[in-house]
């Protein structure tokens, strides 16, 4: 029952938080969307910060069970960014909260996993420094969070879609070349 209630919980919460701004949330309108109570919210989370830094969680818990499927720079992109896709106004709403702090983790720690799992699969054949792998995820996943931020700052204007497959054809190979390069030195 416990599994229920707070997938019930998230699954309101993200429905408000796709509607209206995060400060605009109370946990009655969660409690009456859900129709449950006050006290069975506050057995769960704390707050409604708590519940959006668990359903964040939760989402990273999911790209991790599915990065060993990542093969290709794009299905890189595509799962890091599902939920950012799946709930635009959502993300937006949080960034242009007192949580922009948290989304920004969360961003970065989705682009990490899966950006891991990618350059990882690029690694083939190469007696690679850990280091010089490390430095390449970091930037690929710095890349891909700033990428996320400055489309909510402005403002969801730009095409998200359009931008991951230019950036993907752009992109492409770079890993493998990056990689080759720092076995080189």
């Amino acid at each position: 029952m416990s599994n229920l209630t707070e997938k019930a919980i998230q699954e309101a919460f993200m429905r408000l938080l796709n509607e209206r701004p995060l400060d605009k949330i109370t946990v009655r309108e969660i409690t009456d969307e859900c129709g449950i109570s006050r006290n069975t919210f506050y057995y769960h989370y704390h707050d409604i910060y708590d519940l959006l830094e668990s359903l964040l969680h939760l989402e990273e818990k999911r790209i991790i069970a599915n990065v060993a499927t990542i093969q290709t720079l794009q299905q890189s992109f595509e799962e890091s960014m599902r939920f950012v896709l799946l709930n635009r106004q959502a993300v937006y709403h949080v960034y242009y909260s007192v949580s922009r702090d948290v989304l920004a983790l969360y961003l970065y720690n989705a682009a990490e996993i899966c950006m891991r799992g990618y350059i990882e699969n690029q690694c083939e054949g190469l007696d690679l420094d850990e280091k010089d792998l490390n430095d390449l995820v970091f930037l690929y996943a710095s890349m891909l969070e700033g990428v996320v931020i400055n489309i909510m700052r402005e403002g969801l204007t730009r095409d998200v879609e359009d931008l991951i497959a230019n950036a993907i054809r752009m992109l492409e190979g770079t890993a493998r070349m990056a990689l080759e390069n720092s076995c080189r030195r």
